[in-house]
């Protein structure tokens, strides 16, 4: 990790390929190719239990443990000072034993991602040196579908950007920006359950984004009860299998291609203004000078387009889920 003096952003150099010998380290029965379990959820029997580190997990169903190549280390050789930048810890979450696509997982699997990811980030969050937990899902094709959880020593520039933002809105608007933009987007509505909305946001950056978010005001994902689990997995596989088959039907060829990010606040840091969502949205291979050098994103999409096309995948998606025809 290097970080420009000049702008004041963080750059990370990345690995290559997490391949070793033609064999994916985050299949079932690779697990000597990858560090020691962190935290698992294993098959006994008919009931699934988790199971903590260096515990032997072969019939895991959702397991985490450190990357191989970490972008941040807790020593390395260079790095011991908590203080320094690339301080953390790197951690991998293999969303299932093989290579299904995230978009078609079972609900009860998105279940389990979320509750396996609500322990890591609780448990990352107990060691020295971590202001941030960063969430992120970089979903490519024919890849082994994982979720990146990276912890930082400084609050990210963007997340402090982010929760001041929010708080400004709320105190000059008297309510959350993020509560508003549930109650004011219905024509931009995708799917809605319970608890949780995904919407098209009004400036869209990217063509057929969208968000999901909880209804009320919540500012930690880790404060999410049983229920909200169930209701958030539901609406993230009915949504992600809504894009899927959208892009699928517009003949792209990166269907399956897609960022997914965990909006969160600092859990250490008093963030009550904070809303907490996630932000979906496709990869786009072309890269946009305005976008990476002036911050300026060009959508040739109209979000209300995308509304269209993907409330209709998602209500799609719902009724196969649901057995309705």
């Amino acid at each position: 990790m290097r970080y420009d003096d000049i702008l004041g952003k963080l750059v990370i150099i990345p690995s290559k390929s997490s391949e070793i010998n033609g064999k994916c380290p985050y299949c079932l029965g690779n697990e000597n190719l990858d560090k020691p379990v962190i935290v698992a959820l294993v098959s006994d029997g008919n009931i699934l239990k988790k199971v903590y580190e260096h515990t032997e997990s072969r019939d895991w169903k959702v397991r985490v443990f450190e990357s191989e190549k970490p972008i941040v280390a807790i020593s390395n050789g260079k790095v011991s000072n908590e203080n320094d930048i690339a301080y953390g810890y790197h951690y991998v979450l293999a969303l299932t034993p093989d290579h299904q696509s995230p978009c078609k997982l079972p609900i009860d699997q998105w279940i389990n991602i979320l509750l396996i990811l609500q322990d890591t980030i609780k448990l990352l969050y107990t060691k020295k040196g971590v202001s941030y937990v960063a969430v992120y899902m970089n979903n490519m094709k024919n890849s082994h579908p994982h979720i990146d959880i990276i912890t930082f020593s400084k609050i990210p520039p963007a997340i402090e950007k982010e929760a001041e933002s929010i708080n400004r809105s709320t105190i000059d608007n008297g309510t959350c920006p993020i509560c508003k933009l549930t109650n004011d987007s219905s024509e931009r509505s995708i799917f809605e359950y319970k608890n949780f909305i995904a919407i098209c946001p009004w400036s869209s950056k990217h063509e057929y984004e969208f968000m999901i978010i909880p209804k009320r005001h919540l500012s930690h994902f880790v404060s999410l009860t049983q229920k909200d689990i169930n209701e958030l997995a539901l609406v993230m596989r009915v949504t992600l299998g809504g894009l899927y088959n959208t892009l699928q039907h517009s003949n792209t060829s990166n269907h399956d291609e897609f960022n997914l990010i965990f909006h969160l606040p600092p859990e250490k840091k008093q963030n009550k203004q904070f809303h907490w969502y996630i932000d979906v949205y496709p990869i786009n291979k072309i890269q946009n000078v305005l976008a990476s050098e002036f911050d300026i994103h060009i959508n040739e999409l109209k979000p209300e387009e995308a509304t269209v096309e993907l409330s209709k995948a998602a209500r799609r998606e719902f009724a196969d889920l649901m057995g309705i025809r």
